[in-house]
């Protein structure tokens, strides 16, 4: 950042002896506000755009990604990262009611009856693992 001595607490463009090169004034040091207010606010952008771009789903971020700067490699990538990137937190949804449908009473009593794995595994906790997907 330049400080500019000779401007110090210079009043904003609008008051009596603000300066056109320094549109909202200076600092104690001689620095342009305005160029601070610029330089910190990147931060906020970036932290703004990050989270609009964790609240949409993944599926809609990788068809936007596609759709508004058009086909291509490149863009084919970014959306596969995307889609492949959402995948862990399907996985753990799945894996957590296909493990809480294999606790059920119906599983324990198709164990007990002598099922095999793919018989108790398939028919009950498959689709129970599958539901919380479809929402």
């Amino acid at each position: 950042m330049q400080q500019f001595r000779n401007h110090r607490l210079t009043p904003p463009l609008w008051q009596a002896g603000g300066l056109a090169m320094f549109p909202l004034g200076t600092d104690e040091l001689g620095r342009c506000l305005l160029s601070r207010l610029l330089f910190g606010g990147r931060i906020s952008l970036w932290t703004g755009a990050a989270a609009v771009m964790l609240a949409l789903p993944g599926l809609l971020l990788a068809i936007a990604v596609i759709s508004i700067p058009g086909p291509g490699l490149v863009n084919t990538v970014i959306a596969i990262a995307i889609a492949v990137g959402a995948l862990p937190g399907y996985v753990r949804l799945t894996r957590a009611a296909a493990l809480s449908a294999l606790g059920k009473d119906c599983v324990t009593a198709s164990r007990k009856a002598g099922a095999g794995t793919l018989r108790f595994r398939l028919p009950r906790p498959l689709p129970a693992g599958a539901g919380p997907l479809q929402a």
